[in-house]
């Protein structure tokens, strides 16, 4: 039987004297592995996807569920990759299923979707251009 997957988040301690492997929060996830975690905007937030192709956001203090991307629009293989833009408004997500997706970031809105020949392993959005690395 499968583990259910895991968010530990850790405080970064000014000495490595002082570091410990205590989790400040823990947050239990779904079935499958979580393949990627960002910090959503002011670090109120979690965003996290995985091997379920589906993306969730969650509450950074209480490690609450507050969405998920629904399956009509979002990934159906696993989602192998996820970068946020410079300005923290939008993140893109690249998956098996052989595209990648660009969602806003506070309401979980697909934004755009690019399709591509192969699976997308990783993704990365411009910090100065209207541009996508897939």
């Amino acid at each position: 039987m499968e583990l259910p997957s895991a968010i530990h988040v850790k405080r970064i301690a000014r000495s490595p004297s002082e570091q410990t492997g205590e989790s400040v929060l823990l947050i239990k996830g779904p079935q499958g592995r979580i393949n990627r975690a960002v910090w959503g905007p002011l670090n109120r937030t979690i965003i996290s996807a995985g091997e379920d192709a589906v993306i969730r956001i969650w509450d950074s203090e209480t490690g609450k569920l507050l969405k998920e991307s629904d399956k009509e629009t979002g990934h159906r293989k696993t989602i192998t990759s996820l970068s946020k833009s410079a300005d923290g408004s939008h993140f893109l997500t690249g998956s098996l299923d052989k595209s990648a997706k660009i969602w806003d970031i506070r309401s979980l809105t697909l934004i755009k979707t690019y399709v591509t020949e192969r699976p997308v392993n990783a993704v990365a959005m411009s910090p100065l251009l209207d541009h996508v690395v897939l």
